[in-house]
């Protein structure tokens, strides 16, 4: 998305899921991976996981307080986008076994770079501002989620 001036605009509510099912990292990553396919993101959601585990493998991508902003950088992916998901009880994350209860999966095309800066700097000022963090893990729903989004700017 070119003209992007919103973190919501790199999303849509049906990539916004207020209750993941997925107990592992992996179920969570092929859950939200599934997603994205599912909304013509990516081409395929396995191509997407494999990339999302494999650079999972090399360093965590989890962060305090209970975050994790997985993602990958691929060739064949139109625009930059992002999936958001909440679990219901915190999972183990990466080798440091940090619980995670907040997942952030992006999808980045190879010539999006600095978009991508972009969509990481508003998720930091996201995470910053608690009262949109309360409300974001609280929503019901994914379309209260991308109300609390479009609320923070690029």
């Amino acid at each position: 998305m070119q003209n992007a001036s919103l973190l919501a605009d790199y999303t849509r509510p049906s990539l916004l899921l207020p209750r993941l099912h997925g107990r592992t990292v992996a179920a969570v990553i092929n859950e939200l991976c599934g997603h994205l396919a599912a909304e013509q993101c990516v081409d395929n959601a396995e191509t997407l996981v494999a990339a999302v585990l494999k650079r999972e493998a090399i360093c965590s991508t989890a962060i305090p307080p209970d975050w994790a902003m997985p993602h990958a950088r691929l060739t064949e992916v139109p625009s930059l986008a992002f999936a958001v998901g909440i679990l219901p009880q915190p999972i183990k994350w990466g080798g440091d076994n940090q619980l995670v209860s907040l997942v952030f999966l992006s999808v980045v095309p190879e010539f999006q770079a600095a978009s991508y800066l972009k969509l990481i700097s508003s998720l930091a000022r996201l995470s910053r501002d608690s009262r949109a963090m309360e409300q974001l893990q609280q929503a019901g729903s994914g379309a209260e989620m991308h109300q609390i989004l479009s609320r923070i700017t690029l």
